[in-house]
């Protein structure tokens, strides 16, 4: 099979909306009034695979900067990460991780995501290490 992979499909609106789709079909995410409303901004960089012209999966960086000891640092989070039910088992999850990771790891501080228990052992292969999360109440 051939597949192509995109870094940003924010300004393509047939992969814009499929990848929309997706996010529903997966998360139950609704994020086409998120973009509607202007917060998809140049921070957020999808990296969707694309067959057909349709998104099959993706991984998605949002960037942020943190003053971190009056020092600014550059963060990546992972998220968004995602396979059409009929393309998963097929390695293109972990394709798109690690092609985050090349592209990232020497243009930031420090790459983290969060996982939810389904799919808290696939992420230690990429050397993400799991750490206790604490939220304030």
């Amino acid at each position: 099979m051939r597949y192509e992979l995109k870094k940003q499909i924010k300004d393509n609106e047939v992969l814009r909306n499929s990848f929309f789709k997706l996010a529903e079909e997966t998360f139950r995410l609704n994020l086409k009034q998120w973009y509607n409303d202007n917060y998809w901004t140049n921070k957020y960089i999808p990296y969707s695979i694309i067959k057909d012209n349709e998104v099959i999966a993706n991984a998605s960086v949002n960037t942020l900067d943190f003053i971190f000891e009056n020092e600014i640092k550059k963060y990546v989070q992972i998220g968004t990460v995602m396979t059409h039910k009929n393309y998963q088992n097929k390695g293109l999850s972990s394709y798109l991780i690690n092609e985050i990771i090349k592209d990232w790891k020497n243009k930031s501080d420090m790459i983290y995501l969060f996982a939810n228990e389904t799919v808290i052992n696939f992420y230690p292969k990429f050397d993400f290490k799991k750490v206790d999360e604490y939220q304030y109440k």
